[in-house]
């Protein structure tokens, strides 16, 4: 471990990670918990992976393949090391790049589930961080979901399915560039920091196919990530 760094485990995985700045948050444990379970062998990308918890948590949890995107060099090479650290190098593939460009070099309709956990602070709606990975993290200026469903469309199985996490404020707005582009709501399930709050958070998958929207039951994490602990 270097210095300015911590290792921590969290719900079964070593995590090294910046001791300032980025974080990790109860954030990708959600999505990850929301996709399971997988099937052995499945194909799996996760695009903007950061320090690789999402692979790294599901790896441990099913026998699937995983191959993850990161465009920040600091935070990619961490995940690298997170891979080594968890043994996990014989399943989890990463790739150092912008998923714009990442994507259009995979082959098509060559995984079962893509997934993302993007940034979903509106740029200038709120005081971006002092820390570069951080406002990465959460500010939507350097996302492009539109590049993200046609990239992630294309990647797709015919049968396979697209989640993501996503701020319910924006949900309108997320769940027309994604049936604009022929990828229909399938499973939603809407996140509660506390039982008596708002909703603030919501889980989605999409499918190429169409067909009923599933709501199911809301989640609530007001012990943050001790809410997931059973998993």
């Amino acid at each position: 471990m270097k210095k300015g760094e911590t290792l921590d485990e969290i719900l079964g995985i070593k995590v090294l990670q910046k001791e300032r700045g980025y974080r990790v948050s109860v954030d990708p444990f959600l999505l990850a918990s929301f996709v399971l379970p997988l099937r052995e062998g499945e194909r799996v990308l996760d695009v903007g992976t950061g320090y690789g918890v999402i692979p790294l948590f599901l790896a441990k949890r099913s026998g699937a393949l995983f191959t993850a995107i990161e465009i920040q060099e600091e935070v990619y090479q961490l995940a690298l090391r997170n891979v080594e650290l968890n043994n996990l190098s014989h399943r989890i593939e990463l790739i150092k790049g912008d998923f714009r460009d990442v994507m259009k070099d995979l082959p098509e309709k060559a995984f079962d589930l893509v997934l993302a956990n993007p940034p979903y602070r509106k740029t200038g709606a709120s005081r971006p961080s002092p820390y570069r990975e951080k406002a990465i993290a959460h500010l939507d200026r350097t996302w492009d979901m539109e590049c993200f469903f046609e990239g992630g469309k294309r990647v797709l199985k015919e049968t396979g399915r697209m989640a993501l996490l996503y701020h319910t404020a924006r949900m309108a707005e997320l769940l027309y560039l994604a049936m604009e582009r022929g990828l229909s709501p399938r499973r939603m399930r809407i996140v509660y920091p506390k039982e008596d709050g708002r909703g603030e958070l919501f889980l989605v998958e999409f499918r190429k196919r169409e067909g009923p929207l599933s709501l199911e039951p809301p989640l609530f994490i007001e012990k943050g990530l001790a809410s997931l602990s059973g998993l």
